[in-house]
């Protein structure tokens, strides 16, 4: 009996060890991120849980903060061995991917599309480091920056059918023409990848603008060229 309970006591101080080291070692993890991000940004983190995983690529931190100011909270993925030597732009890049999916959105929606799904991504070409002290939000960014830092990804999945109507397909040209137009005047037309995707692909705008590919959508005859189907192509998927 006596026996029993010794072994019943080391395997509870083998237990309490572990998870006092784990406590401490989560501890320590999450003041080396709230020191950092907040020498980068003024405002307070955080660390609200930090989970582990591994595979064949390696061991990962996964852990989630909260940000001053901002109510949901963000979670992302760091190798144990670069936790304490963050991404830069570690939070704030997901802080302004909300921002500029919500300003995607606001733009789409005042459209007429009848809309079913919409993504927007928004990079910047980082050539020279973006003071994130004030925490911009990424409208700032732009204005600050300029439109030639910014790369937007857009991406409209609509629950419209492609009309086969000849008449109606240009009124689809210049509903996607006065979208790009509507993105132009938000400064988004320099790094731009536009696609438009009607109801089970049945037709596709896709516009891209960057040095390679220079805008030359201004008449609603021009979004034609941004088409990927042949008008037979499309009465297939009908």
């Amino acid at each position: 009996m006596k026996k029993i309970i010794g072994i019943m006591i080391v395997l509870l101080l083998v237990i309490g060890g572990i998870w006092m080291f784990h406590t401490y070692n989560k501890e320590k993890i999450a003041k080396e991120v709230e020191t950092q991000l907040e020498s980068r940004m003024d405002r307070q983190f955080t660390v609200t849980d930090i989970q582990s995983s591994k595979d064949e690529s390696g061991s990962y931190y996964h852990v989630t903060v909260k940000m001053e100011g901002v109510k949901k909270p963000f979670t992302f993925q760091q190798e144990k061995e670069a936790i304490g030597n963050l991404y830069k732009y570690e939070v704030i890049e997901e802080l302004w991917d909300r921002q500029y999916t919500q300003q995607i959105k606001e733009i789409v929606q005042s459209h007429p599309f009848n809309v079913g799904e919409i993504e927007g991504t928004v990079d910047i070409d980082r050539k020279n480091p973006i003071n994130i002290k004030s925490v911009p939000s990424i409208q700032e960014v732009r204005a600050k920056y300029g439109k030639e830092v910014m790369i937007d990804t857009i991406t409209i999945n609509l629950a419209d059918n492609y009309p086969l109507d000849a008449s109606q397909q240009v009124r689809e040209n210049e509903k996607v023409l006065n979208l790009l137009k509507d993105l132009r005047d938000h400064n988004m037309n320099s790094n731009l990848f536009l696609e438009v995707i009607y109801k089970n692909d049945q037709q596709t705008y896709r516009v891209a603008i960057n040095d390679k590919n220079k805008d030359t959508y201004h008449k609603s005859e021009d979004m034609k060229k941004a088409l990927l189907k042949t008008q037979e192509q499309v009465e297939k998927t009908k």
